[in-house]
């Protein structure tokens, strides 16, 4: 959209996005994925929060309310 070649941002992510293959959870996977959400996914977004703050106060982005 900055550089013109599209008109708004719906019409940017038709043209820039696709469904490629789907991927359904495995039920007899749910204490795998438990574990996985609870052991290093949370973790990780904490530890990895004051590297977002960086980028925020580097590039403006996301602009905060």
């Amino acid at each position: 959209m900055g550089l013109g070649l599209h008109r708004d941002f719906d019409t940017a992510v038709k043209a820039m996005t696709r469904i490629g293959q789907t991927f359904e959870p495995v039920a007899t996977h749910h204490a795998t994925y438990d574990a996985l959400y609870h052991n290093v996914y949370q973790k990780m977004y904490g530890r990895l929060q004051p590297l977002y703050r960086a980028i925020q106060r580097i590039t403006g982005y996301p602009k905060l309310h």
